[in-house]
């Protein structure tokens, strides 16, 4: 569901960044998910 992939963070090496960065071959890429708390 494309509204929910709007509320995820993107991360290259560490650093968060926006959506439109683009990925360096080697680069490490992760995907943080909403998190609720409580």
């Amino acid at each position: 569901d494309l509204a929910r992939m709007e509320t995820i963070m993107t991360a290259i090496n560490e650093e968060f960044v926006s959506n439109d960065e683009v990925i360096a071959e080697g680069d490490e890429i992760a995907f943080i998910p909403p998190v609720s708390g409580g």
